[in-house]
C-alpha cells in the first residue's frame, strides 16, 4: 500500500511518527516495534518513502528517542544507531 502513491507514503510515515512521539519515554517496547516497522518499510518501499525517511527533522526525532531525558535501555539506543 505505501508503494502506491506518495500520499500514502505520507500517511504511513505521519502514523510512525505518531507512534514514536506518543509512546516516547513511556511503552519502550511499543518503540522498539514501530522501529522494527521502520525498518521493515525501509528495506521493502520505494523512492517516496525513502525522502521522507531521510529528512533532517524526522532524524532529529530519532535522536530523541535515545536522548538522557527518555533514559532507553542500550537495545533502543543501537537499533536507532543502526537505523
Amino acid at each position: 500500500m505505501i508503494n502506491e502513491s506518495s500520499d500514502t507514503a505520507r500517511d504511513a510515515m505521519k502514523a510512525i511518527r505518531k507512534r514514536l512521539s506518543q509512546n516516547a519515554g513511556k511503552d519502550n517496547q511499543v518503540i522498539m516495534y514501530t522501529l522494527t516497522v521502520l525498518e521493515t518499510c525501509v528495506k521493502n518501499c520505494g523512492k517516496a518513502f525513502h525522502v521522507l525517511v531521510a529528512q533532517k527533522d524526522f532524524i532529529q526525532e530519532l535522536i530523541k528517542l535515545i536522548g538522557p531525558k527518555n533514559d532507553p535501555p542500550a537495545v533502543m539506543q543501537e537499533k536507532v544507531l543502526s537505523l
